[in-house]
């Protein structure tokens, strides 16, 4: 076995040690297939459910660097409830998501966390007409959103700016912050900056700054030629011709280049 078969086969031993309905098998292209039904009971402000849905985790073969994606097999969740386009399970925004799983990189801990929340969220949802915790838009504005959050920003504007230094991989301590503190980028935003920039390659943040500049495009929005340059371009082409193995990405890349 090499290394990233010992890694799941450990974590798959965790995971099937809670949940015993489960089941790992060999995928294509080097992936690994968990699959079965997950039985789950969980409470949130004294309503308590137990409930069981048939999922799929699609580990890759990157796998931890690369996360696993998630799909409801049992044709109980609608298209509409939080799913990206190839039919996976929208958890959050992609960083939030990635950050999430820093804390307990484990496929025990993603499910726990990620997975059983979501599906938490829906079970309520049919119950009860409402969301049990803050919903997140879906999309380009849920992804900003996020990071108007993670910035402590209001501006729009601003906050795709920050996210435009990290699809540029172009950060620089010495210039002034661009929410107009007066202070240089490293006494204010850069910390932040820094921090994020070690959960995400560079192409997932070019996929969330295009993302959000598509949902401000939408909104009819004036977008500052500062939010644009070549080098951005660029790296649209560059990762177009790439074999995408995430079909959502590659259509917002499309359409913004």
């Amino acid at each position: 076995m090499d290394n990233t078969q010992v890694v799941v086969h450990k974590h798959f031993a965790e995971l099937a040690e809670q949940y015993q309905l489960l089941a790992l098998t060999a995928g294509d292209y080097d992936t690994w297939v968990v699959q079965g039904l997950l039985e789950f009971s969980a409470t949130h402000e004294d309503v308590g459910i137990k409930d069981a849905f048939h999922i799929e985790l699609i580990i890759p073969k990157d796998y931890p660097d690369i996360l696993p994606s998630v799909t409801e097999i049992g044709g109980r969740i609608p298209k509409e409830f939080h799913k990206h386009a190839n039919g996976s399970l929208c958890l959050g925004a992609p960083l939030e998501v990635r950050m999430k799983f820093a804390q307990n990189p484990s496929l025990l801990g993603f499910v726990n966390e990620q997975v059983i929340p979501f599906l938490f969220s829906f079970c309520y949802s049919q119950l009860h007409g409402r969301m049990p915790f803050d919903e997140r838009t879906h999309g380009g504005k849920g992804i900003l959103e996020y990071y108007i959050e993670l910035f402590n920003e209001t501006s729009e504007i601003v906050t795709v700016a920050f996210l435009k230094i990290l699809a540029e991989n172009n950060y620089k301590g010495h210039i002034d912050c661009l929410c107009g503190s007066r202070k240089r980028i490293r006494d204010c935003h850069g910390g932040v900056l820094r921090k994020i920039s070690s959960y995400q390659h560079q192409a997932e943040f070019l996929y969330d700054y295009i993302n959000c500049l598509l949902h401000l495009k939408k909104t009819g929005q004036k977008i500052p030629e500062s939010l644009i340059s070549e080098k951005l371009m660029k790296l649209v082409k560059k990762y177009e011709q790439k074999e995408d193995k995430n079909e959502k990405r590659g259509v917002a890349l499309r359409h913004a280049a």
